[in-house]
């Protein structure tokens, strides 16, 4: 018998190598491919899930960006709206002193006109 072939009728047809754990050169690299296949295909797999999560990141940035942007316009125009303000409160204080010192003089002329017709009365 061949050294190759293994002689004892197993029915299965195994040859000596297969028996022997030998692997030839052909089944050895389609198994080496096989296998970086499978990691190809791991690496592919992981890429995907990185691209899903930046178009996820992407999209909480920009839905973050619009809320900014909205915010920074509010805050403008609260500040356009507090100086208008501001000033209208200005404006109404300078009239308030105006028409308070109108009414000082208004009481002072009032309270000299009295003290003149009691002068003049007679006692």
């Amino acid at each position: 018998t061949s050294p190759g072939i293994d002689s004892t009728p197993t029915g299965s047809g195994r040859t000596w190598s297969q028996a022997n754990g030998y692997e030839t050169p052909a089944r050895k690299r389609t198994r080496e491919i096989s296998a970086i296949s499978e990691h190809l295909e791991h690496i592919d797999s992981k890429i995907d899930q990185t691209m899903d999560y930046m178009l996820q990141h992407n999209d909480l940035l920009r839905t973050l960006e619009d809320r900014l942007i909205r915010a920074e316009d509010a805050l403008k125009q609260s500040e356009a709206t507090i100086a208008d303000l501001h000033t209208t409160i200005s404006e109404k204080d300078a009239k308030r002193e105006e028409l308070q010192n109108q009414l000082m003089v208004t009481v002072q002329a009032l309270s000299q006109v009295i003290a003149t017709k009691k002068g003049e009365e007679p006692q």
